[in-house]
């Protein structure tokens, strides 16, 4: 992806060389590599991130090309346009190039940060002095059914953590642990499927793996 963006860059933009083509040739095949690993555990965001930037693009071509050409005959109009053309491919990269070190830097600050990529939406909880039955095996069956193997194949990354934190849950409350464990997704190094920090009370998974 990176050559043929350079290859592009340097046919189609040959005339418009700045630093915002460069940095868009870079920007892009990265950002397109974030949307093809990415496009399941940031569906939205993605989403939210491309239908602005189309839509953005398509505004502003729409109002370039509007405009009236005030030049006459034939070749001075052909001008005119390719220029626009030009212009407008130019923008458009540029637009998409900022989108798409959106999408780098929105999808990535967590891992920066040291934190996982991929969050529960279920609370992690330790025991409390006014503990309740709410984290007992009988209380959360509906999430530990689907461990079974027929259930949890069809289950996306995000769905599958949120099980694992309420397991965690319930561990922790028969276990009487006092602090709560938290359970991530992330992208950990090379032949490691797991990991556990004590210091963070933080389980950190794969998220590649078949977990």
């Amino acid at each position: 992806m990176m050559l043929v963006s350079v290859a592009c860059f340097i046919v189609v933009m040959n005339r418009r060389k700045n630093g915002w083509t460069a940095t868009a040739c870079l920007v892009l095949p990265f950002g397109l590599y974030t949307i093809l690993t990415y496009s399941t555990t940031s569906a939205l965001f993605v989403r939210v991130v491309g239908v602005v930037s189309i839509l953005l693009s398509l505004v502003y071509s729409i109002l370039l090309f509007k405009r009236k050409i005030k030049q006459k005959g034939k070749i001075a109009r052909r001008k005119v346009l390719l220029i626009r053309l030009s212009r407008c491919m130019y923008s458009v990269s540029c637009i998409m190039a900022v989108a798409m070190l959106t999408l780098i830097v929105g999808i990535g600050w967590k891992g920066y940060l040291g934190t996982g990529l991929i969050t529960s939406s279920v609370e992690a909880k330790g025991v409390h002095q006014d503990i309740k039955d709410e984290d007992t095996m009988e209380a959360n069956m509906d999430a530990v059914l689907k461990l079974q193997p027929t259930v949890w194949d069809d289950l996306n990354t995000h769905e599958r953590i949120d099980v694992l934190q309420t397991v965690c849950n319930i561990e922790t409350h028969y276990l009487g642990l006092n602090d709560p464990v938290t359970v991530q997704g992330d992208n950990l190094s090379p032949y490691t499927l797991g990991a556990y920090s004590d210091a963070q009370k933080l389980i950190r998974i794969e998220r590649n793996t078949d977990i």
